[in-house]
């Protein structure tokens, strides 16, 4: 898939700097993929965030990652005394990220699901363990039995992980197209896990537009990129300064250009 989009720096100071990633581009080198990573061009931008202690060898600064295929905001702490502050904000459930996703309504269910939860109401919470599913561990399930053994579970220090769905509006298909209405749905994360948000749209049965691991058959092979952003990152800083950063999503057509 051609990427016309380019990473930027929305906003920075002494301490961290918050960057947009776009669609198809991974937030830190790994053994398995060669190209420029954000981390690799923030770096280049500002060295002193990869002279930071930060979670893993090689990641610097970067305090939190975005899937491959999702665009967005990612947070850089530019010191050790910033990562060491923003990482107990996060530690602590003070970190929120917001997403906005276009889906569509899926009666299927993929396999490995649990039963699905339901959501009647907005604002919701869909909640639950993970474990690795498929060929490669590439994808992940949700899990929700409490006596499953931890050793096969992922979980959020003991508790479930949390989705917080907080608007869905529900939009006619884009001229031209006839797979039915799109639902444009805001929600937030305090901690995430892999494919967090992907995994539990999927579901309850809204998987999101061009998802190549939990969509829609007829979205598989789209050209569009995954329907996910990242649109806002509100926090405290390292000054005790509450920050709130968001950037505008364009919901142009069921390609999904934000």
């Amino acid at each position: 898939m051609h990427v016309t989009e380019t990473p930027y720096i929305l906003d920075e100071n002494d301490d961290f700097a918050v960057v947009y990633k776009p669609p198809c581009m991974h937030c830190a080198p790994s053994k398995k993929q060669a190209n420029e990573t954000l981390t690799d061009w923030y770096g280049k931008i500002c060295p002193a965030v990869c002279a930071v202690n930060g979670k893993r060898a090689g990641e610097g600064g970067l305090l939190h990652r975005l899937d491959f295929h999702t665009r967005g905001l990612v947070l850089f702490a530019k010191n050790q005394r910033a990562f060491d502050l923003l990482q107990k904000e996060q530690d602590e459930g003070r970190f929120i990220k917001e997403y906005r996703a276009l889906c569509r309504y899926s009666t299927a269910s993929l396999p490995g699901f649990p039963p699905r939860q339901g959501t009647d109401t907005i604002p919701a919470v869909i909640e639950s363990y993970f474990r690795a599913f498929g060929p490669g561990r590439k994808e992940v399930r949700p899990v929700c039995e409490t006596n499953r053994s931890f050793r096969a579970i992922a979980s959020d220090r003991g508790a479930y992980y949390r989705t917080e769905l907080c608007r869905v509006e529900k939009n006619p298909p884009p001229a031209g197209e006839q797979c039915g209405e799109v639902y444009s749905i805001d929600l937030k994360i305090r901690r995430g896990f892999r494919h967090q948000i992907r995994c539990h749209l999927a579901w309850i049965g809204y998987p999101i537009i061009n998802d190549p691991l939990y969509g829609q058959r007829e979205d598989a092979a789209g050209q569009g990129y995954l329907a996910l952003c990242s649109y806002g990152l509100l926090f405290n800083g390292p000054d005790s300064v509450y920050k709130e950063y968001r950037i505008v999503c364009r919901e142009q057509d069921s390609c999904i250009c934000f």
